[in-house]
């Protein structure tokens, strides 16, 4: 009975495992299956992820690369601005002129007047031409020094100038350098007295307005005296006429007669003359006179 009933439990343990086994492999099934159950649903959801994951780190970059275009265009935009405040401070551009002096764009030139630049700023003086204007306020040397100027003791150091002068003072193509001896004298004359020349008539009629006693001097005479004598004479209205191209005569002075014993006689010296004289008769009347005309150098 005892071993009946020992059979019976044993027997109905090893049911009972069973049974219990037979659960755990149920039960271990069902976990199982669960789990890829779960696997599943979670791989779908981390696809679903990763999709929204990779759009919104598309987004993500083209957002940033629209901010990194933006940053570089500000950048361009802070380069330029830059570069213009630099040319508008910059003295020597064309903007900072444009700016400060717009219509002649120069810079205004200024002095001070201390050399430190602490003194009084004053501006650059000019004429109408804009020619600048300067005062000297003290003593100037010679350049390239003292020893330059010609009151110096080293006379072999001072300036050497050719003094000229013109024999037409209107025309500065007829210059010539004054003549000076061995010693540096000048030659006031530099001609020596010549031997006088005459021109004589034994009588000659000057018709009224007509003209007579022409003489052509050379380039050494300094002086002509025209001498008339009257033979058949009753005009006073005799002049001595010069010209420089034997062309175009003025008066040089009038013949002034005077009765001597019925003659009339009368005569005019011209220093100086020009090249070409001759005697005009300005009465309308006819005059028979006799002309002597001495002319040479003093």
């Amino acid at each position: 009975m005892t071993s009946t009933n020992s059979s019976s439990k044993l027997l109905h343990r090893n049911q009972r495992a069973v049974g219990n086994h037979s659960l755990y492999q149920s039960n271990l099934l069902s976990d199982h299956h669960q789990l890829l159950t779960d696997i599943k649903t979670n791989t779908s959801n981390m696809n679903i992820n990763t999709d929204t994951l990779e759009a919104l780190q598309t987004t993500a970059n083209t957002h940033l690369n629209n901010s990194l275009t933006k940053l570089t265009n500000l950048q361009t935009i802070n380069d330029t601005k830059l570069s213009s405040i630099q040319n508008f401070l910059d003295k020597d551009h064309a903007q900072f002129h444009l700016k400060h002096h717009p219509d002649d764009h120069h810079v205004m030139l200024a002095g001070n007047t201390s050399a430190d630049g602490t003194g009084t700023k004053n501006h650059a003086h000019v004429d109408g031409s804009g020619i600048l204007k300067v005062s000297q306020v003290s003593t100037q040397n010679i350049d390239p020094a003292n020893t330059s100027n010609a009151d110096h003791a080293s006379h072999s150091k001072s300036l050497a100038v050719g003094l000229r002068g013109r024999t037409t003072i209107t025309d500065e193509t007829t210059g010539k350098f004054l003549l000076c001896n061995s010693t540096g004298e000048l030659v006031n004359n530099p001609y020596t007295k010549t031997a006088d020349s005459t021109h004589a008539s034994v009588a000659v009629t000057i018709a009224g307005s007509g003209v007579d006693g022409q003489i052509t001097l050379g380039d050494s005479d300094n002086y002509v005296r025209y001498m008339v004598q009257g033979i058949s004479f009753s005009a006073s209205l005799l002049y001595v006429e010069g010209s420089n191209d034997n062309s175009n005569f003025i008066r040089l002075g009038q013949v002034a007669l005077a009765d001597v014993n019925g003659t009339f006689h009368g005569s005019l010296l011209v220093e100086n003359p020009p090249k070409y004289l001759r005697l005009k008769n300005y009465d309308l009347s006819a005059a028979v006179v006799k002309i002597q005309a001495i002319y040479g150098r003093k």
